[in-house]
């Protein structure tokens, strides 16, 4: 049994739009499943849809089981104990994750304390225990001091560890490396497959970077307005024929020196791929 399925997801916007039409995905334990596409695609409305974290207005149709547990069917304050107990959420930016007034130790031990109502000592002693899994060498010092004095990377760290402090089964990461740069990405990308791995845990992975996407994850998902278009195992997403993945792949940057600009999907391939993808 898969640990998420997703199935038929549909979601619509307030004036009759679909931003997610019909997506049907599945993520088993111990596996990473990227989602890559266009900004716009529609990779973050269906994590939030799985964290029941839709904004105001969005209609939502079709299944997301989770084990044996349809989440569709949850009240506000069920889904709300479904994310303390099994999801950990990573965001692109940790300086909006954090609380810039409250030391590191305080926001990686609230949800322990608060949530699973463990005393301050219990809690720290998870909390250091996570902090040197995930890289941070001197929790002793890091815990007292406040988001500002950690670089992003770290600060980075900082915010899995709070994704994994109350052990959850699934973790959700909304393109978690975007805003470090490249030597920080690629730690951070390991950290994540690292985890998993040792964990047996299942992660969604959204990301706009296929190189990184065919490196860390085990099949990947293509988005394209609104609709997967594409599955593929990541290793052989280089292989696909569909026109959108071929076109994304096109657009990469290369070294080679002869192409003096990236190539772009131009409206004429848009069309084909609309008629393809769309029906149109």
């Amino acid at each position: 049994m898969s640990l998420l399925r997703v199935s038929g997801l549909t979601l619509t916007a307030g004036d009759g739009s679909e931003i997610v039409s019909n997506a049907s995905l599945h993520i088993d334990h111990g596996e990473i499943v990227g989602v890559i596409g266009e900004s716009g695609s529609g990779k973050s409305m269906t994590l939030k849809a799985i964290a029941g974290l839709l904004p105001g207005g969005i209609v939502s149709r079709g299944t997301i089981g989770y084990e044996k547990e349809e989440l569709t069917t949850l009240s506000r304050a069920q889904y709300r104990k479904f994310r303390d107990r099994e999801l950990g959420i990573v965001y692109q930016d940790p300086r909006a994750s954090v609380n810039p007034v409250h030391t590191v130790g305080d926001f990686l031990t609230e949800a322990l304390r608060v949530n699973r109502r463990m005393s301050r000592r219990e809690a720290e002693t998870r909390v250091h225990g996570i902090c040197r899994e995930v890289g941070l060498q001197d929790p002793e010092h890091q815990l007292r001091a406040y988001p500002y004095q950690f670089s992003g990377g770290m600060l980075q760290r900082v915010v899995i560890a709070a994704a994994l402090v109350t052990e959850p089964r699934l973790i959700l990461a909304d393109e978690p490396t975007t805003a470090l740069d490249v030597t920080r990405q690629a730690e951070v990308a390991c950290l994540l497959r690292d985890q998993v791995r040792e964990r047996g845990i299942g992660m969604m992975f959204i990301t706009h970077d296929l190189e990184l996407a065919g490196a860390l994850c085990d099949r990947v998902y293509v988005m394209y307005r609104g609709r997967i278009v594409d599955e593929a195992p990541a290793e052989r997403l280089v292989e696909s024929t569909h026109p959108y993945t071929r076109a994304l792949l096109r657009a990469r940057p290369t070294m080679d020196r002869s192409r003096r600009r990236l190539e772009t999907i131009t409206d004429e391939v848009r069309a084909a791929i609309d008629a393809e993808v769309m029906g149109a």
